[in-house]
């Protein structure tokens, strides 16, 4: 599998097991291979779960299915390759891309080797061989300049973990490895105005420190980089009272939940 990748890696592996890709450091604290609790989420079943979202039996989050279907239609032309960052256990925008060309040539990566190792053995065993999955740090991608077509995150900016980097660097990699008129699609979250209203002082600082792009709009920020945004459209309010990111657990240990605009963005490299 991995050999119809080299064409657009930029760097050797520090460890390739059995054709999965793993770019992260291996002094890297992978905190879902670490914690029993969270290993409970990830299930090789679990592609079932972001399948569904794109399905008619989807009733319940009509947002989400929406936001999928937007996603396929966008795309369904594209014969490159599609890299979906910060993917956690869930795959991000995978099964839209999958769904809607089986032959399509999927990256499913995240900073967590846990994680896109469980992807990888999912994959072997479904009929989408083109796929694969890698992992490593969307601020520092191993893939050659101008070489991806596809760049999407859903979710995956605001999780950022504050030692790893932080949003502009990962927007600044996005720009550098995708073609000119590469497509970034960025489904994200920015912390609604009557939430923040709610938090103390102490919950503020510690947000800004850790997950300060909760509070940013982007649009500044991928105009200067040379994108052109295309599409951008406010989805639904989203509250994380029952996700499994790191942003969640700190809310969870603060006994609140915080509200957010659930947005899109489609945007062009110039």
């Amino acid at each position: 599998m991995s050999n119809k990748y080299n064409e657009i890696l930029n760097y050797k592996t520090t460890n390739n097991v059995g054709g999965f890709l793993n770019f992260v450091d291996i002094t890297f604290s992978d905190s879902w291979q670490d914690n029993e609790q969270l290993k409970d989420i990830v299930r090789i079943s679990r592609f079932r779960d972001t399948e569904w979202l794109m399905s008619d039996r989807n009733i319940e989050y009509l947002s989400s299915k929406i936001t999928f279907n937007k996603v396929a239609e966008l795309t369904k032309y594209i014969n490159g390759y599609f890299v979906e960052v910060c993917s956690g256990p869930t795959g991000g925008f995978a099964a839209a891309y999958l769904l809607s060309d089986p032959d399509a040539k999927v990256i499913v990566s995240d900073i967590s080797p846990y994680l896109m190792h469980m992807w990888f053995l999912m994959l072997q065993k479904t009929q989408y061989k083109n796929a694969t999955a890698m992992s490593f740090n969307i601020c520092n991608m191993p893939f050659k300049d101008n070489s991806i077509d596809v760049v999407s995150s859903r979710y995956g900016l605001i999780n950022i973990q504050h030692n790893s980097g932080n949003y502009k660097e990962a927007l600044k990699e996005c720009y550098r490895v995708l073609n000119t008129n590469g497509l970034l699609i960025i489904n994200e979250l920015q912390l609604t105005q009557e939430c923040l209203l709610k938090l103390n002082e102490d919950q503020i600082r510690i947000l800004k420190q850790r997950y300060s792009n909760i509070f940013v709009d982007l649009h500044n920020d991928l105009k200067e980089l040379g994108f052109t945004i295309d599409y951008h459209q406010n989805v639904d309010i989203w509250n994380n009272s029952n996700d499994e990111s790191g942003l969640a657990t700190l809310c969870r240990n603060w006994n609140i939940s915080l509200d957010f605009y659930d947005y899109i963005l489609i945007c062009k490299k110039g």
